[in-house]
């Protein structure tokens, strides 16, 4: 069978997840050497996760991290117990590395080696797709300017690199019928961006706005060499507004800009405040600040249920 070369099919966390969870668990349960290998070569078979929710706006997306986080529990439970799994489930003829093409590159894992790359996790600015952030970012830049209002507008030209427009559900101008098909389409957050002039998750609210509709029939989606050249070290991104005037209004970025620490927690107090209230928010938020250093997680996980007073 030809390997695959289309969009990415599997989701990476539905891929790791279970993998890197089995390892913590080990870790936390102070299994042996050959313990903590049973349960990541158990954990390997059990990887799951596709990402055909994007096209559809399919909730799967939200259980793949559940069902990582369950697998590896009964991956690392199993080895306990004494469980024997093969040693060369993850780069073996027919191992996990074997079963997505990708046997070769098993060779070039370096463990322990430079800092980790979960160092390199960013927060994004906006509430949707990866993909999507640079060029709302700069469809934002470009509303804040006052000179594009939607009732002027005659076309929308927005470019991205090609793993952007090729990524599952990115490149979709609807119709919407779920509210995660609006956060995987580029068009749809760029569009938001410029009529809200803001990157809330309030923009989801308006799949069926009839303005949102007239702008996303005068949206084009391009694929930018150079920012496909830079990929992946840089995340491009380029909104260009053309007016009833003839005026061209264009905003290009190099690369995504980070949402800050201080952004993640305003965010973070606004969604809580609103359905739990500010006594429960805090209260959670300083579970959050002290986790690294809690001897029991599970107090987190309670603090969850309270209800708003």
């Amino acid at each position: 069978m030809p390997a695959y070369t289309g969009p990415p099919a599997h989701r990476p966390t539905g891929i790791v997840g279970p993998l890197a969870a089995a390892a913590a668990g080990a870790c936390l349960l102070g299994l042996n050497e050959t313990q903590t290998a049973n349960a990541i070569a158990l954990a390997a078979n059990t990887v799951s996760g596709f990402n055909q929710w994007a096209h559809t706006g399919g909730s799967e997306m939200y259980f793949h991290i559940g069902f990582a986080a369950a697998n590896s529990l009964k991956a690392v439970l199993l080895a306990q117990a004494g469980a024997f799994a093969s040693p060369s489930a993850l780069d073996g003829e027919a191992g996990l590395f074997a079963a997505h093409g990708k046997r070769a590159a098993a060779d070039d894992v370096q463990l322990f080696s430079g800092s980790p790359e979960i160092m390199a996790v960013y927060h994004k600015p906006v509430p949707a797709c990866n993909f999507a952030q640079t060029a709302t970012q700069a469809a934002l830049a470009l509303a804040r300017t006052g000179a594009c209002a939607a009732e002027h507008i005659r076309a929308i030209s927005i470019r991205v690199p090609a793993a952007g427009a090729a990524y599952p559900g990115c490149d979709y101008s609807g119709p919407y019928a779920h509210a995660l098909q609006a956060k995987m389409s580029i068009q749809y957050n760029v569009v938001s961006a410029l009529l809200s002039g803001s990157l809330s998750e309030a923009n989801f609210d308006t799949l069926d706005d009839a303005r949102m509709q007239q702008l996303l029939a005068l949206t084009q989606l391009v694929v930018d060499d150079e920012m496909t050249q830079a990929y992946p070290g840089q995340q491009g991104g380029e909104v260009a507004v053309t007016l009833a005037d003839g005026s061209r209004h264009a905003k290009r970025l190099s690369n995504v800009v980070n949402a800050s620490a201080e952004e993640v927690r305003q965010r973070f107090n606004v969604a809580v405040q609103a359905v739990a209230g500010d006594s429960v928010a805090a209260a959670i938020k300083a579970l959050i600040e002290q986790l690294d250093s809690s001897t029991d997680a599970g107090l987190l996980a309670a603090s969850l249920s309270l209800k708003k007073a």
